[in-house]
C-alpha cells in the first residue's frame, strides 16, 4: 500500500523503523512546513516525493494512507483534512489535544467512510497481548494493583519545544503519561471508576505553564487501584508492574516491551517477545494492522476504536481540570 507522511520531526523517523520491517508498504510522499526538514527526510529514507503542503500531498490519487506526525495541535485538522481526501489515516498519539477535537474527527469519519486510528503503538506488541491473555487466563490470579511510570527530564529550555509549550498542548500527560494510562486501560479491560492526581507546574525556573511531572492515581472496578506517574522534567524509570493475588507481571520500558517477567510461588519466569531494532522496533505491528483493516473494508480499528480514544480524551481532560491547565487554543 502506498503511503504519504505528514511531518518530519523525530516521531517519522522512529516510525520509518517500523516502514522498514512492515510488510506490503511503500512511502511515496512527504510532506512538513519545513520544506527544507522534508527533503533531507525523504533523501535520508529514499522517499521520491516532497511536499511543503499537506494538502497538495493529500491530493495525489496514489497515496492509500496517511501518517500525521506532527505536534498534537495538528492533529486533528490534519485528520479530517485526509479523510475528506479520501485517505485512511494512522495518526500519532494523541489523536488530538482535547475530546473536544476528538469528537471533530469522529464526525467526520461517519460522514467520509474512512478509515481513522489513533497511533498507541504499544498496545500492538506481542509482549502487550500476551500479558493481557495470561491476566484474563488467571496467570497472577486477581489483579489487586498496577502502576506505570514513564517520565524523562529534556534539558531543553526552550519555551517553544513542542514537550514545554502550552500552545502546543506540551506537558508530560499528553507526551507520555497516556501511555501509563493506556497501559492500565488495556491490562484491565476497564475505565476507572474513581480519580484524583498531583500535578507540579510552574516549579521549573522558566515557568512553562505545563504538567511537569504527575501522579495519578486510579481505582478500577474490583477494588484494583492504580498510579500512573509521567513527566517531561524528571527521569523515572520506564517500567510497569500488574499485582495479583497469586504473582505478578513486571515489564522493563512497558511502552516499548521485548517481554516482561512473571513472579510467583514457582519463581521468576521470563517471557520473552523479542522485537526487531529496539527501542523504536515495533512500528510494523500497527503499520500491519492498520493495512489489515483498510484491506478488509474497516472504517474503525477493533484494537484501538474511537470510542477508546474519546474516552482516554475525555480522561486527560479529567486530569488537567483537577490541576487548572487549560491551553490556549481551549
Amino acid at each position: 500500500m502506498n503511503w504519504g507522511i505528514l511531518g518530519s520531526g523525530s516521531i517519522a523517523r522512529r516510525w520509518m523503523t517500523g516502514v522498514r520491517l512492515a510488510q506490503d508498504i511503500n512511502v511515496i510522499a512527504v510532506a512538513s512546513r519545513r520544506v527544507e526538514s522534508a527533503r533531507k527526510f525523504a533523501e535520508e529514507y529514499g522517499i521520491e516525493h516532497v511536499y511543503e503542503s499537506c494538502e497538495a500531498l493529500l491530493k495525489r490519487d496514489d497515496i492509500d494512507c496517511i501518517y500525521v506526525a506532527t505536534p498534537h495541535t495538528e492533529h486533528a485538522s490534519l485528520s479530517i483534512m485526509a479523510m475528506a481526501h479520501g485517505k485512511a489515516v494512522l495518526c500519532e498519539k494523541p489523536l488530538a489535544p482535547n475530546a473536544a477535537q476528538v469528537k471533530e474527527i469522529i464526525e467526520a469519519q461517519k460522514k467520509t467512510g474512512v478509515f481513522v486510528m489513533e497511533a498507541m503503538w504499544m498496545r500492538f506488541f506481542p509482549a502487550f497481548e500476551k500479558a493481557r491473555d495470561l491476566i484474563v487466563a488467571g496467570e497472577i490470579g486477581e489483579v489487586r494493583a498496577i502502576e506505570a511510570s514513564f517520565s524523562f527530564r529534556t534539558e531543553d529550555t526552550d519555551k517553544n519545544n513542542r514537550q514545554l509549550s502550552p500552545a502546543l498542548a506540551g506537558g508530560g500527560l499528553l507526551d507520555v503519561g497516556v501511555y501509563g494510562l493506556h497501559f492500565c486501560q488495556g491490562m484491565l479491560n476497564a475505565w476507572p471508576l474513581e480519580k484524583t492526581s498531583f500535578c507540579s507546574m510552574n516549579t521549573d525556573e522558566n515557568q512553562y505553564g505545563v504538567d511537569e511531572q504527575a501522579v495519578l492515581l486510579m481505582r478500577f472496578p474490583g477494588d484494583v487501584l492504580a498510579t500512573v506517574r509521567c513527566g517531561v522534567k524528571t527521569t523515572l524509570p520506564d517500567d510497569a508492574v500488574i499485582y495479583g493475588t497469586k504473582g505478578r507481571i513486571a515489564f522493563k520500558r512497558f511502552w516499548s516491551p521485548d517481554g516482561f517477567v512473571i513472579s510467583d510461588a514457582k519463581g521468576d519466569r521470563l517471557i520473552a517477545c523479542p522485537v526487531q531494532n529496539p527501542p523504536d522496533g515495533g512500528f510494523q505491528y500497527e503499520i500491519n494492522h492498520v493495512q489489515e483493516c483498510v484491506k478488509k473494508g474497516l472504517t474503525q480499528s477493533p484494537v484501538m476504536p474511537l470510542c477508546l480514544s474519546l474516552k482516554m480524551a475525555e480522561t486527560c481532560d479529567d486530569f488537567r481540570r483537577m490541576w487548572g491547565l487549560r491551553y490556549p487554543f481551549e
